[in-house]
């Protein structure tokens, strides 16, 4: 098509070049804008609102896609980012030890930690309070940054909270010890939860339950509203510029990346697409049972049809577990993990380098997490306001 597209990656010197670019009014029809500061563009006015092109469309409509997904992607209800596809970030335990709370906050966790061993650890061991506090951020980043009315909140009650949070976690991990998987911890009751569950596959629905003694219940992070904190992430997304002279072109583009023909072909990832998604779940829940030398099927004392395994997995180079198809109780949980993900998963490097910067005083015992949550909002408003 006519025009160009620019490709920044995450790195701060990519986005230097891209803003460089911008400023000197070389803009691009397309950005592939998947870990890129959207919402600094959007504020901006540099983006269009995609929703007008895909209700405009009439081969592509909402109720076609995975409206979930781009509903959580919104700004003020504006759709600036399409994502091609995606992937579900979350946190799971078991469900006789998570399953039963209403909520799930903070204190909601301590709870379930009770229910544990003594010296149990909410996540894998390995889990440092620098980790703890970069997936917070992750998980939380229009919780604390507003750019579209040019503000941060990192004084709350809530930041503060979670500061304290992550100071619970080891600052090192000694990885000389022998290797323990999260999930023969967490069924010996050592470990409340597992990140390994995140989705980029229908596909691993099943190992993720099986590992768990189909007992698993996505729960997310805990967050201080107490609703389910899980995220989506972009593989891969795409913005229109507001200052293209190749709108129409622009978006034919992103449109051939919504059709069944290419959103069938993503296994990597779950498809945007409505129906590419429910046919990769469709064959995920095929069951090829044993038969005979006539066809008929093989039954066991109960007089049920034997199944035949897809696969195995071993964690420990010894015990194998046969894979099955998905169930319907199983793709119902996904389903429900979607509809109640509200968030996508961001990243701003600057912002996580100040961050970093003022906890590492905190984490070393030198500094309240009041003091750190002050520094880091006037460090955070400075920045803000140099990119406005």
């Amino acid at each position: 098509m006519a025009g160009n597209t620019v490709i920044a990656g995450q790195s701060s010197d990519g986005i230097t070049k891209l803003n460089t670019e911008l400023l000197s009014g070389n803009t691009p029809d397309l950005l592939i804008s998947s870990g890129l500061p959207v919402q600094q563009y959007a504020a901006k006015g540099l983006l269009e609102d995609l929703w007008q092109y895909i209700d405009a469309d009439e081969n592509v409509k909402r109720e076609n896609l995975m409206t979930d997904v781009l509903n959580a992607a919104e700004t003020d209800g504006r759709l600036y980012e399409l994502p091609t596809s995606f992937t579900i970030v979350t946190a799971a335990g078991l469900g006789k030890v998570v399953g039963s709370y209403d909520s799930w906050t903070l204190d909601d966790l301590k709870d379930a930690m009770s229910k544990l061993k003594a010296g149990a650890t909410v996540f894998s061991p390995h889990t440092t309070k620098n980790d703890m506090l970069t997936a917070i951020l992750y998980m939380n980043a229009d919780e604390f940054m507003d750019w579209q009315n040019k503000t941060c909140n990192f004084t709350s009650q809530d930041f503060i909270d979670y500061l304290n949070f992550a100071d619970t976690f080891p600052d090192s991990y000694d990885w000389s010890g022998d290797y323990v998987s999260d999930d023969t911890r967490i069924l010996s009751g050592e470990q409340l939860l597992t990140t390994d569950v995140s989705l980029y596959s229908l596909g691993d629905v099943y190992l993720h339950n099986a590992l768990l003694g189909n007992d698993l219940c996505y729960v997310g992070f805990p967050s201080p509203s107490g609703d389910l904190r899980s995220c989506f992430q972009f593989s891969t997304s795409f913005s229109i510029f507001s200052a293209s002279e190749h709108k129409d072109a622009a978006w034919s583009f992103l449109r051939s990346l919504l059709s069944d023909s290419y959103q069938s072909t993503l296994y990597s990832a779950l498809p945007i697409s409505r129906t590419a998604f429910e046919a990769q779940a469709a064959s995920e829940m095929e069951q090829d049972y044993e038969t005979d030398e006539n066809g008929d099927p093989i039954l066991d004392k109960d007089g049920n049809p034997i199944p035949i395994a897809k696969g195995g997995y071993s964690s420990d180079g010894s015990t194998m577990i046969d894979l099955y198809a998905m169930t319907q109780e199983q793709y119902d949980a996904v389903l429900a993990l979607i509809h109640s993900t509200h968030r996508v998963l961001r990243y701003d490097e600057s912002i996580q380098s100040i961050i970093s910067a003022e906890t590492a005083s905190f984490f070393a015992g030198e500094t309240t997490a009041e003091e750190t949550a002050s520094r880091i909002q006037n460090r955070v408003r400075l920045y803000i306001a140099e990119q406005s």
